[in-house]
């Protein structure tokens, strides 16, 4: 059975130890969600992989969510169609197309982008670039 315990220590204790390790620990949360990004609009949580617009949260395909990843670890980078292309491509061969592809950028964009904020830019006869500002 586990109650949480992540440390221990020993009687009598130095206050400045305890403190040390209290300062570790917050800091091992907080490293946890660092996997959240704001941008804009937009709060981004990669490890439940989960989208939220406004408050709200927006349904994401696989490839769609993938695709997010893909554009935010590459913010300000043109990203050419090939490129994304390979990075879709995962580990059980599961292909993803062009015409897939062209699909799923405008999906994405579709739920993305408003009046007000547009991510995702087309740059014409090269690729794709996400905007951060």
């Amino acid at each position: 059975m586990k109650f949480g315990a992540d440390d221990y220590i020993t009687k009598p204790f130095n206050i400045k130890i305890v403190l040390k390790k209290i300062e570790v620990i917050l800091n091992r949360n907080n490293k946890k969600q660092e996997n959240i990004i704001k941008i804009k609009e937009l709060i981004i949580d990669f490890d439940n992989r989960i989208l939220k617009k406004n408050d709200e949260i927006i349904c994401l395909t696989p490839t769609e969510f993938d695709l997010l990843n893909i554009f935010v670890k590459n913010k300000n980078t043109v990203l050419t169609r090939e490129v994304l292309l390979e990075k879709l491509w995962d580990s059980k061969e599961n292909f993803v197309d062009e015409h897939t592809l062209t699909l799923n950028i405008s999906r994405l964009r579709s739920k993305l982008d408003d009046e007000n904020d547009k991510y995702i830019k087309t740059i014409y006869g090269v690729g794709y670039k996400f905007l951060e500002e």
